[in-house]
């Protein structure tokens, strides 16, 4: 096939359009690429986020720094606590009954509840009018009929205890008692004599009328009445304690004792037997005590 030169021309137009449409498409991703590859060179070096600054910048020189409150004014610093002594351990009442409480004159008919108990041991009863009144019988028993204080006696002080007492009786075997001692509650509950700190008037069904401080002081001092004043005292210093009553004194040696004692009005009637043991007796009784008196001396 042979081709004339007329049929070139048209040949090389179309070849023209075909060189210039292919450079055209060759042209069109260069010009985008530059738009494509910006938010690559953005990538590159990514800006931190925010979070990502914080713990980068801030916590470092926060941490170093030390709180501050604007605008408070700082207080002074405040003085030195003194060390807690007596304010703070105040110190506590001394165990003895109030000075405002006595003499009591036992006025009515009733007992104060609230300074005083009472204990019964056997046949008898404790009532008030006017006065205590304790009475009894017995036959071959003992019988002690008890009114105490509910406040405690310091015997390691010095005090004085005094009272009036009128004590009758018709005793057939032992004692038919009236005392003033300084008691412990246990020694109370068991319904016997105490050993000590006591000051007794008896009726003796042998020896009539006789003061005592103890068991072993058998008889007794006799004394002429069974109706006056008793005065029970302790001094700590001299290591004395005296009962007196009807002219009569008696003078015990006995050292200051630390404890609970309590003040108590007993009366009763008993015997004593071999060793010095309280057994049983028989008769009745009536001890009025009256115009009670307690007087602590003060250190």
């Amino acid at each position: 096939m042979k081709f004339t030169r007329s049929c070139y021309f048209p040949m090389l137009v179309i070849i023209g359009i075909l060189l210039i449409s292919s450079c055209a498409q060759r042209e069109q991703p260069v010009e985008t690429q530059p738009s494509q590859e910006e938010p690559l060179a953005e990538v590159e070096q990514p800006q931190p986020s925010p979070e990502e600054a914080v713990p980068v910048s801030t916590p470092p020189e926060e941490s170093n720094k030390t709180p501050e409150t604007p605008n408070v004014p700082v207080p002074p610093p405040a003085a030195p606590t003194p060390p807690p002594v007596a304010a703070a351990e105040p110190k506590l009442p001394e165990p003895k009954l109030v000075s405002s409480a006595y003499p009591d004159s036992f006025e009515g008919t009733y007992i104060n509840t609230e300074k005083y108990s009472t204990k019964v041991v056997g046949q008898g009863s404790i009532a008030q009018d006017n006065a205590i009144i304790i009475t009894g019988n017995a036959a071959n028993e003992v019988v002690w009929n008890i009114l105490y204080t509910n406040q405690n006696i310091d015997l390691a002080k010095d005090f004085t205890i005094t009272a009036d007492i009128d004590l009758t009786a018709d005793v057939k075997r032992g004692n038919a008692a009236a005392i003033i001692s300084l008691e412990t509650l246990d020694g109370i509950s068991k319904g016997k004599m105490p050993e000590r700190n006591y000051c007794e008037l008896s009726i003796n069904s042998n020896y009539g009328a006789i003061l005592r401080t103890r068991k072993s002081a058998k008889p007794g001092i006799g004394v002429p009445t069974t109706a006056g004043k008793m005065l029970v005292s302790f001094n700590p210093l001299k290591e004395e304690f005296i009962c007196s009553f009807g002219g009569v004194e008696l003078v015990d040696r006995e050292f200051p004792q630390y404890g609970k004692f309590v003040l108590a009005l007993r009366s009763g009637i008993y015997d004593i037997g071999g060793a010095e043991k309280e057994i049983g007796g028989s008769g009745s009784f009536t001890a009025k005590f009256d115009n009670l008196d307690l007087i602590v001396k003060k250190d």
